[in-house]
């Protein structure tokens, strides 16, 4: 609570001298005092006008939401959300998605120029029982997208293209990238060893209840 004042303090002061930017200022605090970090462009744009106005901040405190690689294990191919409903179903639930994100990524901010935003699935792997649970959908723009599926990103010939993303989006070194890859790769070979159960409960708060298929 004290980090967050440390934060928001400044942020009122760019507030009150920015008059220009005061909707977007707005906005980018309100989003923090929500989900407790930054989107790298929020960053980006805050630290610009602060520096501007001359406003002190120890940017140190702005922690930013960090951009993820989260590949399927092999055994879970071809068996998701999209698999398991009717194309009238996805679109209801790739479209509630982004209108919830205003079209925008919900990692980096940015919007994709051939069109806005894609509908990721978020699943969390249970390494004991080995159960692969829905744990809800995010609108990614198609670059941060990319770096999800970034095993198929290389098979695409599109593997720097996504690396260089993930390290610009997140701040990191080549050398941050690459031990971070190795380890994401390390998991996905582990995971790849077994069978997993899928667990879809979470769509029953839109009524959709589904007995998964594996």
């Amino acid at each position: 609570m004290e980090d967050a004042e440390k934060i928001l303090t400044p942020l009122r002061e760019l507030y009150r001298r920015d008059t220009n930017n005061r909707k977007l200022i707005a906005e980018y605090a309100n989003n923090f005092k929500k989900r407790g970090v930054f989107l790298r462009s929020e960053v980006d744009f805050l630290v610009e006008r602060l520096s501007a106005h001359k406003i002190e901040l120890d940017v140190s405190l702005l922690q930013v939401k960090l951009l993820t690689v989260e590949l399927v294990p092999s055994t879970c191919w071809f068996s998701n959300v999209r698999s398991h409903v009717n194309k009238s179903t996805w679109d209801f639930l790739r479209q509630s998605t982004y209108k919830q994100a205003n079209f925008r990524c919900e990692v980096c901010g940015g919007r994709g120029k051939k069109w806005s935003v894609e509908c990721h699935e978020i699943w969390h792997y249970d390494d004991r029982n080995y159960i692969q649970s829905l744990e809800g959908l995010i609108a990614l723009c198609p670059s941060c997208q990319e770096v999800k599926h970034i095993g198929l990103a290389g098979i695409r010939g599109h593997g720097e293209r996504a690396e260089a993303h993930l390290a610009k989006v997140n701040g990191w070194s080549q050398e941050q990238t690459k031990a971070y890859l190795e380890k994401v790769w390390q998991t996905w070979h582990e995971r790849s060893h077994y069978q997993w159960n899928l667990e879809l409960s979470w769509l029953e708060q839109y009524g959709i209840n589904i007995s998964p298929k594996r």
